[in-house]
């Protein structure tokens, strides 16, 4: 499970200890979590590292701020 799986544990582990609220961005356990429903449970999770991105709240949040500036 996990050399099939090393770079989906890998970005789960980093997630999980990712924050940055002045993004409204906060740690999550959430993947993590799937990854060891599907070792220990026997769950059936998809395993998809797209799901942790984070780039497009992000980039919606800087176009708000930048937004807001110009309004000014």
């Amino acid at each position: 499970m996990f050399e099939k799986n090393a770079k989906y544990f890998r970005n789960a582990l980093v997630r999980a200890n990712y924050q940055n609220l002045a993004n409204d961005i906060t740690y999550t356990m959430e993947f993590l979590n799937k990854f060891f429903g599907n070792l220990l449970l026997g769950e059936k999770n998809l395993l998809d590292n797209r799901e942790m991105q984070i780039k497009g709240k992000v980039e919606s949040k800087e176009k708000r701020i930048n937004h807001s500036k110009n309004l000014y």
